[in-house]
């Protein structure tokens, strides 16, 4: 049955006619939906909505065109100068990785009203104290910029053998990286965890080498016991490399795995690196899922330096998970597009908010040239993305 429309006052806009891939256990294909204001009002049959449209009711016939919640980046580096290139993506959350300094112009632009995406902001977890500060400095926002929580980085980088590994790299007699100055004083380290959780913030921490990704879930074990947390949203990001002995350490714990699809491109160069045998476990996303991590997509775009060396392009993305170079670590493709939208919006509290297409949710939805569970799988990353909508509204328009 279609969800009750409570007041029976005519739709904004109906989409109709389209192939409307929800999210939605419960619902998972749908032809058509109402918006009324920036949410969704009614999803069902062409027939569960034409009854809204009224004289000033929008009405756009999607012919046959597959639609999906928009794309929910869980981990980009943003700049204001990226807008344009987002809305193209289909991106309508950006979760960004940033500095105290950026989020005044993030509130800014959102005042102007110069958003087209919503910025859900991680602030170093060094300053926790100030986090209910910051917090309520973009809750003037209307929901367009939300201080969602904090990040601390426990290692550095795989290809500047900074990554911390148990096992030493490739070459060398004895090094294996290291922990951060930050994460190594492991009592303050635990102090800011804390720290975090007196204030309602949530942790999200990067761990490449496999020795870091061990550090981060035993501090997050204790965390959880210290606190009795229930319910919490720890993110391990990137866990590029991963022991065997430890996956299951995501699943018992609930923990979030905030993982970059495009990377696993990045095997080959990686073996010179960590050697073959190691990189059976990089980039583990079958093995994170099945052990019950909850996976949520990110582009890290543009890249360590800075330069566009990621593309931002979420079908990219899930076009590398569904052709992973380890054939025991792929996903299909409704996997990737799960992690890259519900999934995402779980790692931020907004599952009842957004990565679906259902009844009071936010009209964040995008409408593709082509239907991606149904083309090649070398072909994915060419779909367009002809329409997206933000709030309600559409702010990019493609050639159809």
């Amino acid at each position: 049955m279609p969800h009750d429309h409570a007041d029976h006052s005519p739709a904004d806009r109906i989409l109709r006619g389209g192939r409307i891939y929800t999210q939605d256990p419960s619902r998972p294909w749908a032809e058509a939906l109402a918006v009324s204001g920036n949410r969704i009002s009614v999803i069902g049959s062409n027939a569960d909505v034409d009854s809204l449209a009224g004289p000033h009711t929008q009405m756009i016939e999607l012919n046959g065109r597959f639609v999906m919640p928009g794309f929910n980046d869980a981990h980009i580096h943003f700049t204001p100068s990226m807008l344009p290139l987002l809305r193209q993506c289909g991106i309508t959350t950006a979760q960004t990785i940033t500095e105290v300094a950026d989020l005044p112009e993030y509130v800014r632009l959102a005042g102007e009203g110069a958003l087209t995406v919503r910025l859900e902001v991680r602030l170093p977890l060094q300053t926790w104290s100030e986090f209910p500060r910051y917090r309520a400095l973009a809750a003037q926002t209307g929901g367009m910029v939300e201080v969602i929580g904090l990040k601390a980085y426990a290692d550095g980088m795989l290809r500047k053998r900074t990554a911390f590994l148990l096992e030493p790299y490739s070459g060398s007699a004895s090094g294996r990286g290291s922990l951060t100055k930050a994460a190594a004083d492991t009592a303050v380290f635990d102090r800011m965890l804390d720290g975090a959780v007196s204030v309602g913030a949530d942790v999200s921490t990067h761990a490449i080498g496999d020795a870091a990704t061990r550090f981060v879930l035993g501090h997050y074990e204790n965390l959880i016991a210290r606190h009795k947390l229930a319910g919490h949203r720890l993110r391990v990001i990137h866990a590029s490399l991963v022991s065997p002995v430890d996956f299951s350490r995501f699943g018992a714990s609930n923990i979030i795995a905030e993982v970059n699809p495009y990377h696993a491109m990045a095997i080959p160069w990686l073996k010179n690196i960590v050697g073959e045998e190691r990189t059976r476990w990089a980039f583990a996303f079958r093995t994170l899922k099945a052990n019950g991590a909850r996976l949520c997509f990110g582009s890290d775009y543009p890249g360590p330096d800075g330069r566009p060396e990621f593309p931002l392009n979420p079908l990219s993305g899930i076009q590398a998970t569904v052709l992973h170079e380890n054939p025991q670590e792929r996903l299909s493709v409704q996997e990737g597009l799960a992690a890259y939208t519900i999934g995402s919006a779980y790692a931020s509290r907004h599952e009842d908010l957004k990565g679906a297409l259902q009844a009071a949710m936010v009209a964040d939805l995008i409408v593709l040239s082509e239907n991606p569970l149904e083309v090649a799988a070398d072909r994915i990353d060419s779909i367009r993305v002809i329409q997206t909508w933000m709030n309600g509204n559409i702010v990019f328009q493609g050639p159809a």
